[in-house]
């Protein structure tokens, strides 16, 4: 596991609430079970068809925990949705692709962030406020 610049971030904040844990839970069971159905193409072939609903669990729980557009995050769990928001697999240590990574298959993509949010659930597990 490589930390990227944004997953450091995202372990510098000191604590979340449970429903934003239990939300992160949510988020990683989405990915698991995305790994059954996302394009294996590469070159940007199915992506949409991943980013789309990945981006839009991200903003809900965005709004859920009240990150406000143009005034930023007013706590914690809204900060740590704004982080997981800024994870690009693209940029990412742990993405695994024998193509430039902006090619990358969502399949990989959907693989590398799925092994970087676990690896935040098991760094929150004792942060739960």
């Amino acid at each position: 596991m490589k930390i990227s610049y944004q997953l450091e971030k995202c372990m510098e904040i000191d604590s979340i609430s449970l429903s934003c844990y239990h939300e992160l839970c949510n988020f990683a069971k989405w990915l698991q079970d995305a790994c059954d159905w996302t394009d294996r193409r590469t070159h940007y072939q199915g992506l949409d068809e991943w980013l789309t609903p990945k981006n839009q669990i991200i903003s809900k729980n965005l709004d859920k925990f009240g990150f406000i557009n143009g005034k930023g995050s007013t706590n914690n769990d809204s900060a740590f949705w704004w982080v997981i928001h800024q994870l690009e697999p693209c940029y990412s240590l742990n993405l695994v692709t024998e193509v430039s990574s902006h090619h990358s298959s969502a399949w990989e993509r959907n693989n590398c962030m799925l092994i970087e949010i676990e690896h935040l659930i098991s760094q929150f597990e004792n942060k739960i406020k």
